[in-house]
């Protein structure tokens, strides 16, 4: 009697020339007439923005109360799991120069995201 014994999960493979083309933010980074009260959230009370975007992206919402680096690491995940053009190095120089403009930008894609258009 021979016993086969499986040590990995069959998947699907997928060639690059098959992956999707990455897309662009569905807004600029300064586009905050697209939606002020996000922008004047991220502004005036950037601490409940940042716990609002990770509530939303299925992640602890305090957590950007513990862990400072949090806010990119959950931009991040936003751009990698949508497919949105882009690289951690540029989400940390983006966060460092201007972290309102980035909230204000990350939630309005996770909006567009969550209203389906994405």
């Amino acid at each position: 009697m021979t016993t086969t014994i499986i040590t990995t999960q069959p998947s699907a493979v997928v060639s690059p020339s098959q992956k999707a083309p990455a897309r662009e933010w569905t807004t600029g980074l300064c586009s905050c007439f697209d939606d002020l009260p996000s922008c004047l959230l991220a502004f005036f009370c950037p601490n409940f923005m940042e716990c609002w975007i990770a509530h939303t992206a299925d992640e602890c919402a305090l957590l950007p109360m513990f862990y400072p680096g949090s806010t990119v690491a959950i931009r991040t995940k936003v751009r990698t799991e949508h497919n949105i053009r882009g690289t951690i190095c540029n989400d940390c120089l983006l966060y460092a120069c201007c972290p309102c403009c980035v909230m204000a930008q990350t939630k309005r894609e996770m909006d567009y995201i969550r209203q389906g258009r994405a």
